[in-house]
């Protein structure tokens, strides 16, 4: 096994025939070591006379011998390298029966790496095993999960056996229990809206949106069923927009009987890493809050402020700590947010006009995943004109008291590429928070850019009321070298560097070589390469002067750092 891992290693392609004979030893462990070496050796050079004994494996005993089976001839089949076609007429009908029954093996590894086999193999007669898969609730969440990728993959190829049945099969899966299954329904759903007929009752797209918009809901056909006949009938219902609302139903009164574990002491539940971490710091917040106001009096100003600092570091990082922890939602929420998420990947108005309804919910976290679904969006190549609509709210949204819809708000509107975001852009970079100044630099930087190429012309699509000169956004940039954080001031320097904004004669130039020099080097190199790029020569004269006054050591060092960088011979022989 270590002979053949070796040869893996060292790309031996010459051996890949006499690592194949080694499918055949009795020991799992140099099978296994044979498949992994065929999958480094076998791009390009597998011949297809050999596929029939890689599949021999298929039959394996031996777990990880099969999961690795099933993955070689995956990527086998999926690699453009090899002669797809050859290869999959190689895989015999038996052994593609082989694959199937792996849908129904007890370890899940083998279960999804069966599901991806069959999807590259594109084995349609697989479609309701793989249906059976998804929709057994008791089977892992990652078999599951790839099922429904598998099966969208195959009803791709064949949109004719698309149905209604087999819709509402991804509707179900949306109101999942597991969020790896609810995300798969959904992302696959938007894949099949593009091949889906016309004669479905329910497009994937208004089923994706009425998630969306918190509609899609899980209700029992009859509540005068028992409990196990209701577990049999539960179904999805996706509300069309031509059909009245269904009334709630009312929630059922229950008061539970106090029991015995009811009457002892409540335990501490186990709580992970980071919440325990979290813990810790809103104690230590409020045992220094504490300890400070009962040591007031006998503290100086100077003490006051430095113990202040300290709170605020602590108090900074409690807040860090939550929103790092992994918030729980009910499923019709989480569905919600996930497909006003995938909503993001369709260039579609219907989508767009979805995510704008979006931006007037109540829910700053619905608000959140439809600004950055509309940020998607704006990325695309020919994006559709109803985007130009949420401009407004989007401004309107950076006024937000949530940094996080500012952020997305900063980052949305310069992917945009509208001018007139420019003077609501500059407003921001004075903004509380670190990432809105930092990213509302880079968005400005975008947009001056986008002006600069376009000069004075107005875009077709967009109306520019209060535009604002290229000098009057470079000094906007400029003024953001002030700022207290070195990565915003890196950011600035970046954009204007790269914008070519930068005039020896403002002191532009040397207000950056000073802050190269300060913070103890941290961003000495950074800026130096930067510098190389765009004013290497006046760069090395400011610096050869600094040199001649530098206060100390440690200023020479720097200087002759970025001296060195700036003045590298390979840079000057390119």
């Amino acid at each position: 096994a270590a002979a053949i891992e070796a040869l893996g290693r060292v790309d031996a392609v010459n051996y890949l025939d006499a690592i194949i004979v080694c499918l055949k030893d009795t020991d799992a462990e140099v099978r296994r070591a044979a498949l992994n070496a065929i999958t480094r050796l076998g791009h390009g050079h597998i011949n297809v006379d050999n596929i029939p004994r890689i599949c021999t494996l298929l039959s394996d005993s031996h777990r990880e011998v099969l999961v690795s089976t099933l993955s070689v001839l995956s990527q086998l089949v999926n690699n453009k390298e090899n002669d797809q076609l050859a290869i999959q007429e190689a895989i015999t009908d038996s052994d593609r029966d082989r694959v199937i029954q792996c849908l129904h093996h007890e370890a899940f590894t083998i279960q999804a790496a069966a599901c991806t086999l069959l999807s590259h193999l594109n084995q349609h007669t697989a479609t309701e095993d793989l249906r059976i898969l998804a929709n057994d609730t008791e089977q892992h969440d990652m078999a599951r999960r790839e099922a429904i990728n598998a099966l969208a993959d195959l009803l791709k190829d064949k949109p004719e056996a698309i149905n209604n049945e087999l819709i509402k099969n991804f509707s179900q899966w949306i109101l999942d229990k597991s969020q790896p299954v609810r995300l798969a329904a959904i992302s696959n759903l938007l894949k099949l809206d593009k091949v889906v007929s016309e004669q479905i009752d329910v497009q994937p797209l208004e089923i994706i949106i009425s998630a969306a918009n918190g509609e899609l809901v899980l209700e029992t056909e009859d509540d005068s069923l028992d409990s196990s006949e209701k577990l049999n009938t539960i179904s999805v219902t996706v509300e069309a927009p031509t059909t009245k609302e269904i009334p709630a139903s009312k929630p059922i009164e229950y008061t539970p009987a106090e029991s015995e574990l009811d009457k002892q002491p409540a335990q501490q539940s186990a709580m992970s890493t980071l919440e325990a971490l979290s813990m810790d710091n809103v104690e230590m917040t409020l045992a220094a809050e504490q300890s400070a106001q009962e040591n007031t009096q006998v503290l100086s100003v100077a003490e006051q402020e430095e113990h202040q600092e300290y709170f605020d570091l602590l108090e900074e990082n409690n807040k860090r700590g939550i929103k790092m922890k992994a918030p729980k939602w009910d499923v019709t929420t989480d569905a919600r947010y996930l497909s006003l998420r995938v909503l993001g990947q369709s260039n579609s108005a219907q989508a767009v006009n979805a995510l704008i309804t979006a931006l007037e919910s109540s829910d700053a976290l619905a608000r959140h995943e439809a600004i950055r679904a509309l940020g998607q969006i704006a990325n695309n190549p020919h994006p559709p004109a109803e985007l130009l609509n949420a401009f407004g709210r989007l401004v309107t949204l950076m006024h937000s008291d949530v940094e996080d819809n500012r952020l997305a708000c900063v980052q949305t509107l310069g992917d945009m590429k509208h001018r007139a975001a420019i003077p609501e852009i500059i407003n921001h970079l004075s903004d509380d928070d670190y990432h809105v100044r930092l990213h509302g630099v880079y968005a400005l930087a975008k947009l001056c850019q986008l002006q600069i190429d376009q000069g004075d012309n107005d875009p077709e699509d967009q109306i520019v009321i209060n535009d604002m000169n290229t000098d009057d956004i470079l000094q906007a940039l400029i003024n953001v070298l002030d700022d207290k954080e070195p990565g915003v001031k890196m950011a600035a320097i970046e954009s204007l560097l790269a914008l070519r904004g930068i005039s020896q004669e403002d002191n532009e130039l040397e207000k950056i070589i000073r802050i190269a020099l300060n913070d103890q080097g941290a961003l000495t190199k950074r800026i130096a390469q930067l510098l190389r790029h765009y004013h290497a020569e006046s760069a090395g004269g400011l610096l050869l002067d600094k040199m001649q006054v530098a206060e100390d050591s440690g200023h020479r060092r720097f200087i002759i750092e970025m001296l060195e960088e700036l003045y590298k011979p390979e840079v000057l022989a390119a």
